[in-house]
């Protein structure tokens, strides 16, 4: 389902666990009325998704990525995480549970905590998951990431 740019709510997140729990692909994408706590318990009755874009929904934390992981971790293929205060940990934890992930996007990334360029965010993302990173991603986007 692709709602990117609509005034949707947490109503239509409770709806879409109730009655599509089997969804393969959510695309949310600028939709800012999503609440915390909304994304992560939707996230966390989803257990079959394989494509997940949430670029730029600012409510999307470690915490709704957590809920994601623990809903869908097995089955995720791509990840579109753009424009969104998660932190570099979490992104680890992203590599190290997702074992058939091949696209993740970072674009644009606001990892406040840390002041890094692309290259230091790069350098941070290989370190202890090199080896699981380069057999299983095949794209993965860091641009517009300055210090």
């Amino acid at each position: 389902i692709i709602l990117d740019y609509t005034g949707v709510s947490d109503l239509t997140l409770e709806l879409l666990a109730d009655y599509c729990p089997d969804l393969k692909t959510v695309s949310f994408m600028e939709c800012r009325k999503f609440s915390r706590d909304g994304l992560e318990s939707f996230f966390e009755r989803m257990k079959n998704l394989l494509s997940v874009n949430v670029k730029g929904l600012f409510n999307f934390t470690g915490a709704a990525l957590a809920g994601l992981l623990e809903g869908s971790a097995k089955t995720l293929d791509h990840l579109k995480l753009e424009k969104n205060p998660i932190e570099l940990t979490d992104v680890r934890k992203v590599l190290e549970q997702c074992p058939r992930l091949s696209e993740l996007s970072l674009a644009h990334m606001d990892f406040h905590t840390v002041n890094m360029a692309g290259e230091q965010v790069f350098e941070v993302l290989m370190k202890g998951v090199s080896q699981l990173f380069t057999q299983q991603i095949v794209k993965l986007d860091i641009s517009h990431n300055k210090s």
